[in-house]
Parts: C-alpha cells; structure tokens; sequence
C-alpha cells in the first residue's frame, strides 16, 4: 500500500512539473523585454533582408532612446539572429571602433556602425 501512494504522489508531482512547464513556455513570449520585443519584431518583418532590417530598427524612436549599451546588445541580438537563419556568417563586434563586422551569404563584407557618423572619415 506504501508503494502505491509513493507512486501515486510521484505521478502527480511528475505531472504538475510537465503542466507547469507547458504554461511556462506558452507564455514566454510575453515574458520579453521591451528592446527583445523591438528587435524581433525587426526581425521577423526584414528575416531576408538584412540592410533594411537593421535601418528599419536604427531609425526607430525606440533605438534612438536607448542607451549606448542596450544599442549594442540590441545590434547584436538581431545580428546573431540574421547569422543563425544563414544570412550572414562570421560576426565580430570590435568595442573599440564600436563597430560589428560581418559577412553576407554571397561573401560580400557588410558592417553596422554603432558611432556617430564622422564626414571626415571615409
């Protein structure tokens, strides 16, 4: 009779685990950031087209509000994603130029600038 309740009580802690885990993930999307939820939704509108995903979300009001870390960590996350569909390969970000690299599928360098634009470099 022991072995039974053990069973049974294990049985229903093995399910309240699977259910809660169910609900967990059926709510994780709502559980994203403010900058997560800004970059995905870039994401999912440009997924094929990386230049103007990344204008789309460095003209953005919300981009422009953000400070300089959470500009890089949002450049970066929407980069990493554009790497891990395939577009791009090979993505570095260099702390010092405030600038990340990266290489197109068809092998072309490309780049986004976190500085301000300076027009005496070229």
């Amino acid at each position: 009779m022991k072995k039974v309740t053990i069973y049974i009580l294990l049985l229903v802690i093995l399910l309240c685990v699977i259910i809660f885990g169910i609900y967990s993930n059926s709510n994780k999307k709502e559980n994203y950031s403010y900058n997560d939820k800004l970059y995905l939704e870039v994401y999912e509108n440009h997924q094929d087209d990386v230049d103007t995903g990344m204008q789309e979300l460095m003209k953005s009001q919300e981009y422009k509000e953000m400070s300089e870390v959470e500009q890089i960590e949002t450049v970066g996350n929407i980069l990493r994603l554009y790497e891990t569909s395939g577009a791009i390969k090979n993505l570095y970000y260099d702390s010092n130029d405030k600038l990340y690299s990266f290489m197109y599928e068809n092998g072309a360098l490309g780049g986004v600038s976190l500085k301000p634009f300076d027009p005496m470099l070229n």
